[in-house]
């Protein structure tokens, strides 16, 4: 299948798109700034008492009727504007998939004896419209993308040999938990077999949650920053148009593949409003893509056209020439924060199930049509936002669903209970820029020690614990039947304090025969 690297396969309608959207904008961005006029995120409250005294009279009785004005003014356009360019989506590509070759990594077949490791991360970086975006007490949203992309391009330049630091933001010295020598000259881990991989090293012994029933060599800890060796990135909520822009010019620097401007605009999908907000980057070539939007939806929701994002990327050749592929599926599931009574009525429980039977059938659909003779299937991750937690009595409906049992995931002891180092993803919206979370090193200290205040509880009478939103899964279904995936480390970053509302998730997993005997922590 050709992957689609424009949105539109006529230059005609993509130059038509491009002047329909130009005449769309200037009310987008009118309405954007004046809204914002109203709506102050509790940074802004606190340090308005520090500002002149002048700056919020301005902002009343000169900036707000002016935007008005020109809010108003715009109408006309935006109205011809839309006229175009909504007929022409349904010509529309559900993706747009973009290469820099120049910054390829080289991949080679693993050797025998050897297992090949990869790292995958998963963030919603909440980057939505201004307005929107500060209802989630996150301002910014341009500057926010320009500083997200740039934290992975830090982390994973230090492996590479891609100049990927800018010259006002020099990458620090990331500390790796891996002891062994990296392969560089194709971006793929290999770690001999038989060595041993402790993970509670003397460097950084504070990296290990603390806790009496945890396995002192348990894999999982948290982390000011993503991993060096970074392979694939998925992020969620990539909304705001020039946000996405802006992030994918970043991830190019070290991500050669992305596939981005993930949507389908409908009146069905999302009345036209938003598309899905998904990305994936990747280090390695994507040889196939599919994208579905979710026909369930309630209230604020269906103005995103939400989905699954599922890409097959190349990873390597085995030694007889074979293609070594791997399967990696995004999505982010119905959101719903009111109270318990609007949340029975609505039935979001149901709507998340209904979305995860759609994404389960659609995984196996692209796994069985996708597949080849000719390739070796390496892995199959299933990561995102669900929206749920795992301990939520509420919850039950959603961590019960066949898709959490068809893949694995590392931070869950059963249904119903995670790992006593699991970690909540979800952040308190009105605490996010308290002196005590508002560094990665200070967010980590917080984790550390509970993260009461800070982190959002799990709604349940018998237990406590925080609200563990996003996830990492694997499933061994679609790989070669002699290959197994084993968790070497999980890590819960704190590196975007501030940028985002919620904690993103690291994960190395290896690659190796089944029966190979490795001394590696498990979870």
């Amino acid at each position: 299948m050709a992957l689609r690297k424009q949105p539109f396969r006529s230059k005609c309608l993509l130059i038509t798109d491009r002047i329909a959207w130009c005449m769309i904008f200037p009310s987008y961005w009118l309405a954007n700034r004046f809204l914002s006029c109203f709506k102050f995120t509790t940074l802004e409250n606190n340090n308005r008492f520090e500002e002149p005294c002048y700056e919020r009279y301005v902002i009343l009785t000169f900036a707000i009727p002016v935007l008005f004005a020109l809010l108003i003014a715009s109408v006309p356009l935006t109205i011809i504007g839309l006229l175009v360019w909504a007929p022409i989506q349904r010509y529309r590509a559900p993706y747009v998939y973009t290469s820099k070759e120049e910054n390829q990594t080289k991949s080679t077949a693993c050797p025998s004896g050897k297992r090949c490791a990869f790292s995958i991360a998963t963030a919603n970086v909440c980057l939505m419209p201004e307005f929107i975006s500060r209802i989630n007490n996150l301002p910014n949203t341009q500057h926010r993308a320009n500083r997200i992309g740039q934290c992975f391009v830090d982390c994973v330049s230090e492996l590479t040999n891609i100049s990927c630091n800018s010259d006002q933001n020099k990458s620090k010295s990331y500390h790796s938990m891996d002891s062994e020598p990296r392969d560089q000259s194709n971006g793929t881990i290999e770690l001999d077999i038989f060595q041993h991989h402790d993970y509670k090293t003397e460097e950084n012994p504070s990296d290990i949650k603390s806790s009496a029933s945890s396995d002192l060599r348990s894999p999982a800890f948290i982390s000011t920053t993503f991993p060096a060796h970074l392979d694939f990135v998925c992020l969620q909520e990539v909304f705001d148009r020039r946000a996405g822009d802006k992030l994918t010019d970043n991830l190019h620097r070290c991500f050669p593949y992305i596939v981005h401007d993930v949507g389908v605009y409908s009146w069905r999908s999302n009345y036209f409003v938003l598309n899905s907000g998904l990305m994936v980057a990747s280090r390695y070539p994507v040889l196939d893509v599919d994208f579905h939007y979710y026909e369930a939806c309630r209230r604020e929701d269906c103005l995103a056209g939400k989905g699954l994002l599922t890409v097959k990327v190349c990873v390597g050749k085995t030694e007889d020439g074979k293609n070594r592929v791997g399967y990696i599926s995004t999505t982010h599931l119905q959101a719903f924060k009111v109270s318990l009574e609007q949340e029975a009525q609505n039935d979001p429980h149901g709507v998340r199930c209904h979305q995860m039977t759609q994404a389960e059938i659609w995984i196996n659909d692209f796994l069985e049509t996708s597949k080849n003779e000719n390739e070796v299937v390496m892995f199959n991750i299933l990561c995102g936002d669900f929206n749920f937690d795992n301990m939520s009595i509420g919850d039950k409906e959603n961590w019960e669903h066949s898709l959490m049992k068809q893949y694995q995931d590392p931070a869950r002891v059963r249904p119903g209970l995670d790992h006593p180092w699991a970690v909540g993803t979800e952040c308190c919206q009105h605490s996010m820029y308290d002196k005590e979370v508002n560094t990665p090193e200070g967010l980590k200290s917080v984790l550390e020690n509970d993260g009461t205040g800070y982190i959002e509880d799990v709604i349940n009478p018998e237990m406590k614990g925080k609200r563990r939103l996003d996830y990492l899964l694997y499933s061994e279904q679609g790989m070669n039947k002699d290959l197994e995936v084993n968790v070497e480390e999980y890590q819960f970053v704190t590196q975007l304090a501030t940028l985002t509302d919620h904690i993103p998730i690291a994960m190395t997993f290896t690659i190796q025969s089944k029966g190979q005997d490795t001394q590696a922590a498990h979870l």
